[in-house]
């Protein structure tokens, strides 16, 4: 018995060893995992895109500015002239929060009164909003604590001196009671469509494989892309239904408002559909059988489109690589047009980039699952 199942042993790692997808699978998988854990899993806010409208204009105010841009939370890169423009680049996403500093600031500082700070705050990812705007009540009360000290030092610890210099004023847009369902939902429908629509898709041609019916598309006189086409369509009409489906629920279940477009929302859902459908039918031009296909499609949608989308962790804190490798998950610019539609209300003028990304996402996959197919059996 011993013998025999040796033997059976032995012919199973053989059968591995000269199948280089499973021990790639056995090599890369844990690695990735564990790489992509260790550097994207974590609740730090780091380098946040920061905008500043400073009225004062002076150098107390530079000053004050300065304490956040020397801190590695905070990354200034736009200095708007008006409210109104600060409010254009929290839509865009571009900026996270914005920092308002009123025209007598130094003046109130100078004089010891309270100097009145607003922060105007995206609330559309409520966790990132307030740990930002923990950062900024923390930096502007160590600055209001030097300010009183200084005071304290010039005119003797025997004189009333305000310690509370810098009233901070948090403002949260789009989502002012931070609620954490309202941009948990949108990034949950994301993530089922993605996986949902992938998984589908991938088990189509490995199907007509495993089945024998690959033969009669053979010789049938149908060409690669009308095959191709063919079997994307059916998906997009299941997966519609399914788009409909938890749209419904996470609005009329949960709450979650959708301040937006319902029929923008939908008509870029499609978009999302088709690059997601794409990916799909790549993967099932690539796999040899049903478990392939499925290993496949679930590792190159569950992982990226948790870890990389900017579904839960800021983009901004993760290492520059990771922020490159995020350019290429279609579910980053599928959450930034679905949260932008439920929760601010902003229309296809400012989502174009994220659609534009997701149609020539789309595009290049169903080019590369037409070129990979080849109209004979493997």
């Amino acid at each position: 018995m011993r013998n025999r199942v040796i033997a059976v042993a032995n012919k199973e790692f053989i059968h591995i060893r000269r199948d280089p997808r499973t021990l790639l699978i056995v090599v890369l998988i844990p690695v990735l995992m564990i790489m992509l854990y260790g550097y994207a899993l974590t609740l730090d806010v780091n380098h946040i895109a920061t905008a500043v409208v400073d009225f004062d204009k002076t150098q107390i105010s530079r000053d004050f500015i300065s304490k956040f841009s020397n801190s590695r939370y905070f990354d200034i890169d736009f200095y708007p002239e008006r409210v109104s423009d600060l409010k254009s680049l929290i839509d865009l996403g571009r900026v996270s929060v914005g920092i308002v500093i009123p025209p007598d600031f130094s003046k109130k500082i100078t004089s010891g009164r309270p100097a009145d700070v607003q922060a105007l705050l995206d609330g559309s990812n409520s966790n990132t909003a307030a740990i930002t705007q923990s950062y900024v009540n923390i930096i502007s009360s160590q600055y209001g604590l030097a300010k009183a000290s200084e005071s304290l030092a010039k005119i003797g610890p025997l004189k009333n001196v305000n310690l509370n210099v810098i009233k901070y004023d948090p403002r949260f847009w789009y989502n002012p009671e931070l609620k954490s369902i309202n941009f948990l939902i949108p990034g949950q429908i994301c993530i089922i469509l993605m996986m949902l629509s992938t998984l589908l898709t991938s088990l189509s041609i490995v199907g007509e494989k495993e089945s024998g019916t690959i033969e009669g598309l053979v010789v049938s006189p149908i060409r690669t892309r009308e095959l191709v086409l063919g079997k994307i369509i059916p998906y997009i009409i299941l997966d519609f239904f399914d788009i409909v489906l938890v749209i419904a629920l996470g609005s009329l279940w949960f709450g979650v408002p959708i301040r937006g477009s319902l029929i923008l929302l939908f008509a870029l859902s499609f978009l999302f559909l088709f690059s997601a459908l794409g990916l799909g039918l790549l993967v099932s031009t690539v796999a040899r059988n049903a478990q392939e296909a499925y290993m496949m499609s679930t590792f190159s949608t569950m992982l990226p489109t948790i870890m990389l989308s900017g579904y839960v962790f800021p983009i901004s804190s993760m290492p520059v690589a990771l922020q490159v490798l995020s350019n290429v998950i279609p579910a980053k610019y599928f959450l930034i047009i679905i949260r932008g539609i439920f929760l601010k209300g902003v229309g296809l003028s400012t989502l174009w980039p994220s659609a534009l990304a997701l149609f020539i996402f789309g595009v290049l996959m169903v080019t590369l699952s037409v070129s990979r197919f080849k109209k004979r059996l493997t």
